[in-house]
């Protein structure tokens, strides 16, 4: 009898240890699933001032259709984004890219929603529009001063900016606008970055951002434009060249009606000629240019 106890006593001892094991592995995975979800709580909100980057670059182009390829990035993941009755389930891919078709101007609006965020909403402007134009571009004294125009796509809710600090402050474009650089024999130059983004709302922005580079050495064929006024002789110094030009300028329309050689003995083999015509020139069938040889 005494021995039926003793075996009993066993079981219920053993079956209270597997119970107890049980109970403290249960406690165990409780711990570290707490754990898991404290680290990872812990590191969302690090990251929860991360902002989702969005861009495009244009693939192609036929006339107005443009063959557009978007980019959204976001260090959290990407839950899911919405596009007019389109829905893309990212399923926490922090790199999503996918094509669009659109026309020259089109808008478009994306809802994204990051992984344990809340849903942003963003709009795309399709445009190739955005160029900068050098209205001017001469020597002032001790300065080399440039007007550049801005062509924008027309949109009362876009705002249009430029920055001559490689991005690092913008500013508001409202007209074309100066940028003088120190002339001198150094080669200096600066960028001219360029974007729009909407008033209210964010801007999936356009990649790279549209940019030119003035300097005060802006070739040959925009030094002889921008330079060269008056007949006679110039120096156009370039970045590690020095051409030597015999120039002529010709004010108003010009009509040639005789072989004409321009230059002179002096000039062979030491200067090139530049014929720079201020209106329109008619060259008659038959009739040649050239400059002067040996």
């Amino acid at each position: 009898m005494r021995e039926i106890l003793k075996n009993k006593r066993i079981v219920i001892m053993s079956i209270l240890a597997i119970v107890v094991i049980i109970i403290l592995v249960l406690n165990q995975t409780n711990i570290v699933e707490t754990i898991t979800n404290t680290i990872k709580n812990v590191m969302l909100a690090q990251q929860e001032n991360v902002e989702t980057n969005a861009y495009y670059e244009i693939i192609s182009q036929n006339e107005d259709d443009l063959e557009i390829l978007i980019t959204i990035e976001n260090p959290n993941g990407i839950e899911k984004i919405v596009s007019g009755d389109t829905e893309y389930k990212c399923k926490g891919k922090q790199t999503v890219t996918f094509d669009r078709k659109m026309k020259e101007g089109e808008e478009q609006e994306y809802k994204i929603t990051p992984v344990d965020g809340k849903e942003e909403s963003y709009r795309i402007l399709a445009s190739t529009k955005l160029k900068l134009n050098l209205l001017k571009h001469e020597k002032e004294e001790d300065v080399v001063n440039s007007l550049v125009q801005v062509t924008y796509e027309d949109n009362s809710k876009v705002e249009n900016y430029y920055s001559m600090d490689d991005g690092e402050s913008w500013n508001i474009y409202k007209e074309p606008f100066e940028v003088k650089i120190d002339s001198g024999d150094e080669y200096l130059q600066k960028k001219i970055i360029i974007k729009s983004e909407y008033k209210e709302g964010k801007t999936i922005q356009k990649i790279p951002e549209t940019f030119s580079m003035i300097s005060n050495r802006m070739g040959l064929i925009n030094d002889v434009g921008f330079y060269i006024n008056e007949t006679k002789n110039y120096e156009l110094k370039q970045i590690d060249e020095t051409y030597n030009v015999h120039a002529y300028v010709i004010e108003g329309d010009k009509e040639i009606d005789t072989d004409t050689t321009y230059g002179d003995k002096e000039d062979i083999g030491k200067n090139m000629i530049v014929v720079k015509v201020n209106g329109n020139l008619t060259i008659n069938e038959g009739k040649t240019i050239t400059a002067i040889r040996k």
